[in-house]
């Protein structure tokens, strides 16, 4: 299987503070991998590093084979950031409008959507089960059904990478649970690679397939049926699962 993100001893700093320290790890095609780690521990930092939004001080990141310096199949990627909560809940678009912005990364400019990218959209949005909200504006949706469009958006152009950072924040069990059987499915049934941030690490383990626990540098990656003699020597967790 060929590795879709490998990071080599990667290193960042903030002014003269180190986030990340000699981060190496590689991510299969196919693999559902749940980030861990205390607030503060570089999570959020590794992922826009791996998006390149942040240069990292020392090390390389490469993306599909390719050295993120060179790297420009962004389409091939879906990500759906942290702050929901930034999202303008007054903007006068509605959900299938939303969704409809994602056909555009594959497109040079002058974009526009063609009958194949309205198709697509309404496949995604069925297979995410908001056809029914299609009209509805963006600041009438409940947090569960604007984390479904904001999925749907990041969806709707077939990435093979899907990276989610903390995105169940702020929704509730039942809505959270389901969100994870929507990740698990999309993981399982269309072969999507999921990089998952959370803190939730006892129910995302019943769908990730390993676990990245990093605390400025890398403290565990393996699969998550043997976490339990990592944690059980390592208090960190503790940290980790009230963060």
């Amino acid at each position: 299987m060929s590795l879709i993100i490998k990071s080599e001893r990667l290193y960042c700093k903030y002014n003269s503070s180190e986030v990340l320290t000699n981060i190496s790890f590689g991510v299969e095609g196919g693999e559902f991998i749940g980030l861990i780690g205390p607030n503060g521990s570089g999570k959020s930092t590794l992922v826009k590093i791996i998006l390149g939004i942040i240069t990292p001080s020392e090390g390389a990141i490469s993306l599909f084979g390719k050295d993120l310096s060179v790297f420009s199949d962004w389409h091939k990627i879906g990500y759906v950031p942290q702050k929901i909560v930034s999202f303008n809940p007054y903007f006068p678009a509605s959900v299938k409008e939303v969704v409809s912005l994602g056909t555009l990364s594959k497109k040079k400019f002058p974009k526009s959507i063609s009958k194949a990218d309205a198709d697509a959209v309404h496949r995604t949005m069925e297979f995410m089960g908001i056809l029914d909200i299609e009209h509805r504006l963006i600041g009438e949706l409940s947090g569960g059904q604007l984390q479904k469009a904001l999925i749907a958006k990041a969806l709707v152009s077939e990435p093979e990478l899907l990276i989610l950072d903390e995105p169940t924040s702020s929704l509730d069990p039942e809505t959270r649970e389901n969100f994870y059987s929507i990740l698990s499915e999309l993981n399982q049934k269309k072969g999507i690679t999921v990089v998952l941030v959370t803190h939730d690490i006892w129910s995302i383990g019943k769908y990730a397939s390993k676990l990245l626990y990093i605390d400025k540098k890398i403290l565990f990656y393996d699969r998550f049926e043997n976490m339990k003699d990592f944690f059980a020597s390592n208090m960190q967790w503790r940290d980790t699962c009230q963060g």
